[in-house]
């Protein structure tokens, strides 16, 4: 039911963010004992009802004899119990008759959580339950924006099925058949931004925008560009409104702050072009033959702060979708900044001795050493892993859980509750 109520909420992704996709899923006890879906719904858009009154709507709709009345309530979030832009969930459940609710995550916020008390205190029973790993990756950035300021960042790669992502020159396109681009350009209409380095840049001259289908939102599209080499005729500052590189679907230039203070003059050209220059701390542990690097970790936080204005209403980028070359992709995992990988694995070896891996290592340590230390990049979840519909490319998916910490492995104890 839990896996149910996140497909249900799967379906708001682009469209409810700064707000979290949840599902919810209304059912009874049937005739032989089985449980019997009555009702599902789920968060449909930001600033409309939350998931639990879309599931009790739909349950009206089918005309349900008694309506919810009786039955439990499976959520991927614990129920809201605070006013918003919504009245509380909690009090629609309870004139609902709802006897039961399980839950997958609790609601952290200060201002909205302690639904499962406080349905607790009318005697409806409540609980939460691990059993379903989507139900708890659904709200994960969310959760993670919420307790560490920091966004969910996705890092999408295309590779052979020996793992390479490029020839020793560069060159990338295309080792993904169309329909598994088809699916990225999708990726990007749903986040908040996409973000490259100027490498990629030079080297492919991108647009990283969307450009099929309808796009549910127009991503700003960031680059790691430590000491502005960012060339103003590139395709990608040619799409750029005159208004401002923090309006949706504009162009940032993150460089470090004494490059800022120091190259003034190209600054203003950038600013002149529609883009946003945006001054971040030095990175003091990666020195690149001798210039100057980002630190990756304060330009995520930056991204996701309300005060550059950036994300959906200025509130700040919850989602990034990292499509860079392997130094910048190997600096993210480094630095254990990456959340999720989506990965399309063509089905074909690139004979090339030179060809280019994934992930750039700088490390002269053995990458197991650093993970046995403690100093990895951690452990991934399997999410998907599946064919892609209309070709013969392999769809992989990773993803960590930003509340994982001490936490009971899900297929070892599987009904644990907390």
């Amino acid at each position: 039911m839990l896996d149910l109520a996140a497909r249900a909420g799967w379906r708001g992704f682009g469209l409810v963010e700064p707000n979290p996709m949840v599902g919810c899923v209304l059912a009874r006890e049937g005739p032989g004992g089985e449980p019997r879906v009555v009702g599902v719904g789920h968060h449909r858009r930001f600033g409309g009802i939350h998931a639990e009154r879309d599931a009790l709507a739909d349950c009206a709709k089918r005309g349900e004899p008694g309506g919810a009345r009786g039955s439990t309530a499976y959520v991927t979030l614990e129920p809201c119990n605070g006013h918003g832009k919504q009245p509380p969930c909690v009090e629609a459940l309870i004139e609902a008759g709802v006897v039961r609710v399980v839950f997958a995550e609790r609601d952290p916020s200060a201002t909205k959580g302690g639904g499962s008390d406080a349905l607790a205190r009318t005697g409806i029973v409540s609980r939460q339950s691990l059993v379903s790993a989507w139900a708890s990756r659904l709200s994960a950035p969310w959760r993670k924006h919420l307790a560490t300021g920091l966004p969910w960042v996705i890092v999408k790669w295309a590779q052979t099925i020996d793992g390479r992502v490029a020839t020793g020159s560069g060159d990338s396109k295309w080792i993904s058949a169309e329909p598994s681009r088809r699916m990225v350009h999708a990726l990007r209409g749903r986040v908040d931004a996409v973000l490259t380095g100027v490498g990629t840049v030079l080297t492919d001259d991108p647009l990283l925008d969307c450009r099929v289908g309808v796009p549910r939102t127009r991503a700003v599209r960031v680059v790691v560009d430590s000491n502005l080499r960012t060339p103003l005729e590139s395709r990608l500052l040619k799409t750029v409104s005159k208004s401002g590189g923090s309006e949706p679907g504009g162009v940032v230039i993150a460089c470090t702050s004494s490059v800022f203070a120091r190259d003034a003059d190209r600054v203003e050209r950038f600013k002149r072009a529609g883009v946003s220059v945006l001054a971040c701390e030095r990175d003091p542990t990666k020195p690149c033959a001798g210039t100057e690097q980002v630190d990756l970790a304060d330009l995520l936080r930056r991204m996701a702060s309300q005060h550059h204005g950036l994300g959906r209403n200025g509130s700040g980028v919850q989602t990034v979708l990292v499509e860079a070359g392997p130094r910048l992709i190997g600096s993210l995992l480094r630095a254990s900044l990456v959340d999720e990988i989506v990965a399309f694995t063509a089905p074909f070896a690139l004979p090339d001795s030179a060809a280019r891996p994934a992930s750039e290592s700088t490390s002269q340590q053995s990458p197991f050493g650093l993970i046995h230390d403690g100093r990895g990049l951690g452990t991934f979840r399997p999410g998907l892993a599946r064919l892609v519909r209309g070709c013969d490319d392999m769809l992989t998916t990773w993803w960590r859980d930003p509340n994982n910490s001490g936490r009971t492995s899900r297929s070892a104890a599987p009904n644990q509750t907390e």
